[in-house]
């Protein structure tokens, strides 16, 4: 079947089944709005990462104004610096101005070169 291998024909067929679930209880609960009442977009409870990408400044979703207060934003990534960097020669300050390179990764990373 065009070159699929097992495990790939298994993931296409759960997404198939999946998706005709999915969409049988969409349909059976728009023919009968009696089923489950309490089921709707507003009261569905999404993942952390999830809920997370639905409350961006850019999204236009009905999420977006339910903000929880445990949820803080993150500081702003560092800006990369406007010169390259080369972590074979850089102190300390210079390897911190990287991004995702903070004072114990430039620690860790000056030890290794001595």
């Amino acid at each position: 079947m065009l070159g699929l291998t097992k495990e790939e024909k298994i993931v296409i067929v759960f997404l198939g089944a999946s998706l005709a679930a999915g969409s049988g209880m969409i349909l059976y609960k728009r023919g009968h709005p009696g089923f489950a009442p309490g089921l709707t977009a507003q009261t569905a409870v999404l993942p952390a990462p999830l809920a997370d990408s639905l409350d961006s400044d850019s999204s236009d979703s009905l999420l977006a104004g339910d903000r929880r207060p445990d949820q803080q934003r993150k500081a702003p990534p560092k800006k990369a610096p406007a010169a390259p960097v080369n972590i074979n020669t850089a102190g300390q300050r210079a390897l911190e101005s990287l991004p995702h390179i903070g004072p114990s990764m430039a620690k860790r990373i000056l030890e290794y070169r001595s």
